[in-house]
């Protein structure tokens, strides 16, 4: 027999060497990706909160609502590090314009976050979901409590209709748990959106 020559190591090297730089184009365009999300959401935020001190949490979360979503989707969970500073921040702008006479924001964000809390506890939403809810309420606040129950009541038709979808083309199983969190931050952005369409007209 001839000496045999190691051709399938140096393929699966090869392979192993092109994947590399096809994962970093990919990771490349998904941040380039985010970025435009990102800005067109400050836009948004920015011609619907002109003036109100609710912009200032809005602009944070336009920039990490690309990375929930997609951890969301990904790992179901919401991380903190990303939440946290938007219902700090959304708190603070809640009570700026509770100090000014406005309580709206703050009772919004308050008696949104207590049902979401609740409904948590039992088992029906997740914790990061009833956090990122709340900072929602208390920054759609200043446009009124109609637009935070709008945003919510958007939420759920989107997650029931998505979960239905799921079941129907077997994609979800009947009990399993979907990600809510994309479902949150659409409801708060088509708000938001309506109202800059309003702006703009």
């Amino acid at each position: 027999m001839s000496d045999a020559t190691p051709v399938p190591a140096a393929n699966a090297g090869s392979g192993a060497s092109q994947a590399a730089p096809s994962r970093a184009v990919e990771d490349e365009r998904m941040r380039a990706g985010a970025l435009v999300v990102a800005s067109a959401l400050a836009a948004v935020a920015v011609l619907a909160l002109d003036g109100q001190a609710a912009v200032v949490p809005a602009l944070h979360l336009a920039a990490v609502t690309p990375l929930l979503w997609r951890t969301d989707l990904r790992e179901h969970r919401l991380p903190n590090r990303l939440v946290l500073p938007s219902l700090a921040l959304a708190l603070l702008a809640a009570v700026a314009a509770g100090t000014v006479g406005d309580w709206t924001p703050l009772l919004a964000g308050l008696a949104t976050g207590a049902v979401l809390v609740a409904l948590s506890l039992v088992g029906g939403l997740g914790m990061g979901d009833a956090k990122l809810g709340a900072a929602l309420a208390l920054l759609l606040g200043p446009l009124g409590a109609e637009a935070v129950t709008l945003a919510l009541l958007l939420a759920v038709l989107a997650g029931g209709v998505a979960g239905l979808a799921g079941l129907l083309v077997r994609r979800v199983r009947r009990g399993q748990a979907i990600a809510f969190g994309p479902f949150l931050l659409a409801g708060a952005w088509a708000v938001l959106g309506m109202q800059a369409l309003a702006v703009l007209r």
